[in-house]
Order: structure tokens, then sequence, then C-alpha cells
């Protein structure tokens, strides 16, 4: 019971400073404005990341039992969320924010956080730490990036990360793991403030401060896990509880690779794209892909709380397996609509 108490906090936090935010946001411009790859009509004020970040850290440094490791913590959402706030005002050049990145990587690395389980198949202690920081970090990294290829439609990657939270709530519970618990709590409390006004119609968007304040916040708590069970099991659930925007991240740099593009270049094919062209709308897009996190959620705690990490491993070779199938069906169709383009064009 007591750990609702951060909870609650946390979300009553995010409740009360969001309309601040907005207000400063339409003052200051600081908005985000219609365009062709958008689904919005007007300027949507930004900077929900902001609010989250602040509904956050207040809470964990009021709550937290280890403060040198709650203030590493801190120290790395807070510059990841500037970094992503200087993104949506300036729209900063990939390899800045990836210095960023790297740098909130590394704070969190020396804070202890990070995957332990190369000594297990590795009798060299210093090979196996460094394949585990070069894996923790890839790790952090690929999650901190990958929220913001969900965040789409109104209320989606907030519900997708309030979800995954709650996922990773429910294995701390299990698990009794405190740290696992506090952090997953208050992350869910400061996403379902956000997501009050977030939800069809938006009234205020997150933007990239606050997709990659979820992003290192997820991928944070997923590392926590192991620490409280050495069975394969705690490996295998964070990735299945986290499968949404990974699935979305891996099938959108494949289908990018194998239409030789930049895999950074932004387009209109990502799974909310193609519910909207099936005729869905908006809400019934975001219940969808809710659904689909929900399912994977469950199967992620069910793996843990049963420890069976070969049921994990079926399905996320499932996940891969559909979505290879899925990136190249993906660029076979977008090379089929750029031939029919240039065709019209010589036309």
């Amino acid at each position: 019971m007591k750990m609702f108490i951060p909870f609650l906090v946390s979300f009553i936090i995010s409740v009360a400073i969001m309309p601040v935010i907005m207000k400063y946001a339409k003052k200051h411009d600081i908005v985000d404005k219609p365009d062709e790859r958008k689904i919005h009509k007007k300027p949507i004020p930004l900077l929900g990341g902001l609010g989250m970040l602040i509904a956050f850290i207040i809470p964990l440094l009021v709550f937290a039992t280890d403060i040198y490791r709650a203030l590493m913590i801190t120290l790395s959402l807070v510059l990841i969320t500037i970094l992503g706030i200087l993104d949506d005002i300036y729209d900063i050049r990939a390899n800045k924010k990836l210095a960023v990145q790297l740098i909130c990587t590394t704070i969190i690395v020396i804070a202890g956080i990070k995957i332990d389980f190369a000594r297990f198949i590795i009798s060299n202690l210093f090979l196996a730490n460094i394949i585990d920081i070069i894996i923790s970090f890839l790790w952090i990294i690929g999650i901190t990036n990958a929220i913001n290829l969900v965040d789409g439609l109104d209320g989606l990657a907030g519900g997708v990360s309030l979800i995954s939270a709650i996922g990773f709530w429910i294995v701390g519970a299990i698990s009794k793991g405190n740290s696992v618990v506090l952090l997953a709590s208050l992350l869910a409390g400061s996403v379902l403030g956000f997501l009050f006004y977030n939800f069809n119609p938006a009234r205020i968007f997150m933007g990239d401060a606050g997709s990659t304040f979820l992003g290192l916040c997820l991928a944070i708590i997923a590392l926590l896990i192991p620490k409280y069970s050495v069975d394969k099991s705690s490996l295998y659930a964070p990735i299945l509880i986290l499968a949404l925007p990974i699935f979305e991240t891996g099938v959108s740099i494949l289908r990018r690779s194998f239409m030789k593009q930049n895999i950074l270049t932004a387009d209109k094919q990502h799974l909310h794209h193609k519910l909207l062209d099936m005729g869905f709308s908006q809400k019934m897009a975001v219940g969808i892909i809710y659904a689909l996190s929900i399912f994977s959620m469950i199967l992620g705690v069910v793996v843990y709380n049963t420890k069976q990490h070969k049921l994990g491993i079926v399905f996320i070779i499932i996940y891969m397996l559909y979505g290879i199938g899925i990136s190249v069906k993906g660029a076979i169709e977008g090379e089929t609509i750029a031939q029919i383009a240039a065709t019209k064009d010589r036309e």
C-alpha cells in the first residue's frame, strides 16, 4: 500500500503542473505546428515531457532510499529532457543528440545500473564486464529512442509507456524489488497525469523531451529487474513488456535499410499510420495498439512469474520473424509506390 503513495504524489503533481506548462508553451510559441506528416490541424503546446520529468523527480528524491543512485538517475533524466526541449525548439542534429544520450547512459552505468549476465557464460570477469557495459549502452540508447517512434497519435506513446510501467510495477512487486516498484509507480503516475491532457483531442504534446524521458526511464527500470532474480526469465520479461516499441523500432530500421534509406529518415509507414490508412479512427487505432501492448505486457509478467524463459524466447523469435516479414513487405510496397510516382512524373 505504501508504494501507492509515491504514485499518487507523482500523479497529483503531473495533473497540477500540466496547465501551467501549457500556458507557458503557448506564451513562448513552443508548439507543434501542423505539416504533411502530422495528424493535428492546429498548433499544440509542447513541453509535456517537462511536466512528467518534474512529477517524476520530486517524489523520487523524497521517497528514494538510495540517494546516490536517485541523484544519478535525476541527472541523466534532466539532461535528456533538456536535450529534448532544445530539439523541439531548434531541431538538434542527430550526432549531437547521440553525444548527449551517450553521456546520460554513462551516468546510469556509473550508478551501477547495467545488465549483469556475461559473467555466467564467460570466466574472464573483465571481459564479461565489458560485454555487459556494451549491451547496457545499446539497450539504454535503443529504448530511449524507441518511444519516439510510437509517438504519432494522441495518447499513444504515453499510453504504451503507462502499460509498460504497470508491467514493471507488477514484476517489481513479485520480486520484492523496491527500486523497480518505486521507479515504475512514479513513472505510471507522471504519465497518467499527462494523459488527462493528451488523450484525443490532445491539449498538449510530450515532444521529443517527453518521448526520450519516457524511453530512458523504461530502459533504466528494465535493467534493474534482473538484479532481483538470477532466473533467465528476468532477461526476457523486460523485452516482452517493451515489445511494441522495440518491434516498431526494429521494423522501421529494417524497412528503411531494405529501401536503402537513411534509418533516421521519417516516414508514414508506422503501425499507427497503417491503421489510419485502413480506415480506423485515431481513438480506434490507439485502442488497438494499447491492446497489443497489454498482451505483450501480460506475457512478460507471466514469463517472469512462472520462470518460463523458453516461452519468452519463443515469442521473441515470433516477433522477430514477423517483424522481418513486415519490413520486407513494407520495402516492396514503398518501392512500388516510388516507381508509380516516377512513371507519373515522366508522363
